[in-house]
């Protein structure tokens, strides 16, 4: 028990025991040692008061408060603290005062426990409100007790079993005392029974198991690691064991038990503190566990377990002194072979926490095996081999450590589509019809099976029973013992999946959408099971997995079928299904079936209750076909061909990242509503002023600020105060106008105006025109400056003058925007148009011009045609006589010159002619034609 100083004041110089408050009527003295002698100064009689009261104590054989145990070794440091300081303060006192003030505690120390309570009454009674301040806040550290170091260790372990696996860190963190409590092996048995293998009914959390490891040279390692820690550790334990017995004021309880009744614990689990590397909880070493709870059976049960550990035995309390004794001296534990190490339950958890925390954030190592030279139709693998049958017709045996191709099977004519292997043979199935029995250590083919129609698709062995479904829509098996072939039928179509559970019961799936239970022995199909709208691909069954959570499943159906019938007016009368499926839960698990998870091509899982036939969950998430899966009690894992591999959680057949996605949501949950409220309120005390803008600040209180913002960042106080932006960039604006000239002809004319508001007076603009100044202002104005413009010209002066006219429109338009604030850029007329009579009788005007020009200048044609007719009979005159002149200068040369001529062309003609021939004269000399007439 732990008592607590509320009938005690400790405040006295002297060595003032407090004692149990049924006990504290026979107050006598302790002996004085060297831990309790008072300062010199003090008088004597206190001491002796005080002592007597203590030794009276110890006659009577009463227990001390937690205050005054003497084996408080940390708490009586602190009292020698505070006695010393209250020593410094009473020196400096005089001594008549300093003798007062110690009798007074004195007497208080020697006083029973009725008259201190009364003692203190009045002192309260005449206390001040600041010395009333000063003992609420030296009373609050004072009545702190160290539950765990003061209870006997049973009870402390117990209390310890009862926290998360954070909390046991944080507590171990505290103190030496604490750690050794909070690290006892049975504390973290206790936390693996509660997370290793299934789901934790409190914390939700679940660790997984793992398969024992088959590398003996790794083990071996692990092994010297584990012995050198240990020894290690047993090093420093003697050394702790020997400074504490040195130090009579340390905790009593240090070499207390590592073991306390644990609840939970079932017998067939090993004990706690001696648990081997070799029972690292895997499917063969630990049995099924139950959930944690208060069994009232469970004394009877932890009564009957060995009682080991590496502390003392567990103590109780001698009423002599006031100090823990044993009651019991635990056995020594019993010796162990060489070559065997421990693990402690601690390292057990934290391994399988580190796996169960990859699960969950997705941390995995990819590891390539190159080799195939086509696609992988089926692999396994255990902790040592991988195994791998391709579309290249051979199967390959791989080192799953180091990825080296230690053997290539061949011997298929086609792919090997399905294989299995144990410790010691391979059996892999082939499109080749055949199967074939490998010594995969060797790579030596054993033996060829054959009997199938179509190709072997897949296959299961147990021991001596091998099965294996084809695309013949049949099922063989193989008894190895007695040499039997048997043929199950009843797909209907390609079977895609073979297992075989207990060697008994048979389960199949079939692109005919069916999963199937056959009877080996009997080779009868016993259910059907129906609901897949695709071809189902694979199948797994649980074994003794989840028979448990099964069972716990339909008693808990079975218990709202009966409430339900009670309330409908039956509750005399218990229901027979639910009283016998509470009567005996082991036999009824032992006789179920197990649950079976089926997938298929219409993108779902299925799981089902062979037991029922039921679909206890369809699980929805792929997006294309499922073609492979597997599970355990915590999750299970599907791949498809979306190249997707999912994971989901067993019990709820939630999608693990969308339970991630919710826990994440609930936590954000809890925080929105004041994160979105400083968000919110940041986001509207931000606002941001772009490049080429301004902003005018309006206040609630103040109204429109005169001075506008610049660009950037600024902050503003919300719902007080509004930011109105300004676009200050130079914009266009067309105005358009109709009006008379001074000689009264419409004239349409179309301006562009380029214009900015002023900067400095945009909080005017804002006030009196607002955000559209430009629409209100401009038309406005500038239809007045064009009107009165035009007006001071004719329609042709328009035309002729027309830069004489824009100029005089852009100064008055500049004019009246800037009694507006408002900057104009530039200002050009655009478009020019007048009326239509105007129009018309300017292009009768442009008709008679051209008419002119055109007879101007047929007279001129006129006239040029008379004197070059002129010209050219002048010149054919004075050539005539040229001609003349020259005949009557050449006389007969000229004739004889023109006949020369005239008989080379007649030659020349005849030269070219075909049918002429020359023959000479009579001179010889002369080749023209000569014929007589």
């Amino acid at each position: 028990m732990a008592y607590l100083p509320a009938d005690s004041a400790h405040l006295s110089l002297a060595p003032s025991l407090c004692l149990n408050p049924d006990a504290i009527a026979d107050l006598a003295p302790v002996q004085p040692t060297k831990d309790n002698l008072l300062p010199a100064s003090f008088p004597t009689l206190a001491w002796s008061e005080t002592a007597a009261a203590a030794e009276r104590a110890a006659k009577t054989g009463k227990r001390l408060c937690y205050r005054h145990r003497p084996d408080l070794r940390s708490k009586r440091a602190a009292d020698e603290i505070q006695l010393d300081e209250l020593q410094q303060d009473i020196k400096r006192l005089p001594q008549q005062d300093q003798q007062i003030i110690t009798h007074i505690w004195s007497l208080f120390g020697s006083a029973p426990s009725s008259h201190r309570q009364l003692v203190l009454s009045g002192l309260l009674t005449q206390c001040c409100v600041p010395q009333l301040s000063f003992l609420s806040a030296h009373l609050q550290p004072l009545l702190r007790i160290d539950f765990l170091t003061i209870l006997p260790p049973e009870i402390a372990l117990r209390i310890l079993s009862h926290l998360d696996a954070t909390s046991l860190c944080h507590a171990a963190q505290v103190c030496k005392s604490w750690k050794r409590l909070a690290d006892d092996d049975v504390v973290w048995h206790r936390m693996c029974e509660q997370h290793i293998g299934l789901k934790c009914t409190k914390c939700g959390w679940g660790l997984p198991l793992l398969e024992k490891k088959k590398v003996r040279s790794r083990r071996t390692i692990e092994q010297q690691q584990q012995h050198q820690v240990q020894q290690q550790q047993l090093q420093n334990q003697q050394q702790q064991d020997a400074s504490d017995e040195s130090e009579p004021e340390d905790h009593p309880h240090q070499n207390r038990s590592a073991v306390f009744p644990l609840d939970s614990v079932p017998p067939s689990l090993p004990s706690p503190p001696h648990s081997s590397s070799e029972a690292s909880l895997s499917q063969e070493s630990v049995p099924r566990r139950r959930s944690v709870s208060d069994d009232p059976t469970s004394s009877e049960r932890s009564s009957k377990r060995a009682r080991y550990g590496s502390r003392s035995p567990s103590p109780g309390y001698d009423a002599s002194n006031g100090y823990p004794t044993p009651l019991f001296q635990s056995p020594q534990p019993p010796a162990k072979p060489e070559g065997t190490t421990k693990r402690l339950w601690k390292d057990i958890y934290s391994e399988r926490l580190i796996v169960e925390r990859n699960w969950r954030k997705r941390n995995y190592r990819l590891k390539e095996f190159r080799g195939h030279t086509d696609g992988v139709m089926c692999l396994q693998f255990d902790d040592s081999f991988l195994i791998t049958g391709s579309y290249d017709n051979t199967a390959k045996v791989w080192n799953i450590e180091t990825g080296e191709c230690l053997r290539t099977l061949k011997g298929h004519a086609l792919c090997v589509r399905a294989l299995h292997f144990d410790e010691a043979k391979l059996i892999t199935g082939s499109m080749d019809r055949t199967l074939k029995i490998w010594n995969y250590h060797t790579g030596q083919c054993i033996r060829t099976l054959q009997g199938h129609t179509d190709g072997v698709v897949t296959l299961d062995f147990d021991s001596r029973i091998l099965a294996s479904g084809s695309a013949d829509a049949t099922i063989k098996t193989w008894n190895f013992a007695t040499g039997e072939c048997s043929t199950l039928k009843g797909h209907t179509d390609l079977v895609n999946k073979v297992q075989i559970y207990k060697k008994t019961l048979l389960f199949s799936a079939s692109d005919d959408t069916t999963v199937k239970l056959w009877d080996i022995a009997s080779r009868t199909c016993l259910r059907t099971f129906t609901g897949h709208v695709g071809r189902v691909q694979c199948l797994q069954t649980s074994g003794d997995a989840l028979i448990s959570i099964l069972a716990n499943r339909m008693h808990s159906r079975l218990a709202q079928r009966h409430s339900a019938r009670s309330t409908a007016g039956h509750s005399g009368q218990r229901s027979p299904a639910y009283e016998a499926g509470s009567s005996s839960d082991g036999e009824t698990v032992r006789n179920m079936l197990p649950i079976v998870i089926s997938g298929g091509l219409d993108n779902t899982l299925k799981v089902w209750n062979a037991e029922s036939g039921e679909c206890l969950n369809t699980l929805f998430g792929h997006e294309d076909g499922v073609w492979s899966l597997a599970f355990d009690k915590l999750r299970i894992v599907s791949g498809g061909l979306d190249k997707t591999v999912k994971v989901w959680d067993t019990e709820s057949g939630e999608h693990t990242a969308s339970a991630a996605m919710s826990a994440i949501l609930n936590t954000l949950t809890k925080v929105a509503i004041p994160i979105g409220a400083a968000v919110s309120f940041l986001q509207y005390s931000m606002y941001d002023v772009q490049g080429g803008y301004r902003a005018v600040i309006f206040d609630r209180l103040e109204g429109v600020k005169p001075a506008p913002v610049g660009e950037g960042t600024h902050f503003l106080v919300p719902w007080l105060q509004r930011a109105i932006t300004f676009d200050v960039r130079t914009k266009p604006r067309n105005i358009s106008t109709t009006t008379g000239s001074k000689d009264m002809q419409m004239v349409t004319l179309t301006l562009r105006v380029l214009h900015r508001p002023d900067v400095k007076n945009l909080s005017s603009i804002y006030q009196s025109l607002g955000l559209d100044y430009d629409e209100r202002v401009l038309p406005s104005i500038g239809n007045e400056v064009l009107k009165s413009i035009v007006a001071q010209f004719d329609a042709g002066e328009l035309i002729t003058q027309r830069e004489l006219v824009s100029s005089k429109i852009r100064e008055d338009l500049a004019k009246r925007a800037r009694e507006f604030h408002i900057e104009l850029e530039d200002v050009s007329i655009t478009t020019m148009t007048f009326g239509r009579d105007f129009t018309n009788a300017v292009e009768q005007k442009q008709i008679a011009q051209q008419e002119a020009e055109r007879a101007k200048f047929i007279v001129e044609k006129a006239e040029q045609e008379k004197s070059a007719s002129i010209i050219r009979a002048e010149g054919e005159a004075h050539a005539a006589e040229i001609i003349s002149a020259s005949l009557a200068k050449a006389g007969a040369g000229l004739i004889e010159l023109r006949r020369i001529e005239a008989s080379k062309d007649i030659a020349g003609t005849l030269a070219n002619a075909k049918n002429v021939t020359y023959l000479p004269n009579q001179k010889g000399n002369n080749m023209l034609l000569n014929l007589p007439v």
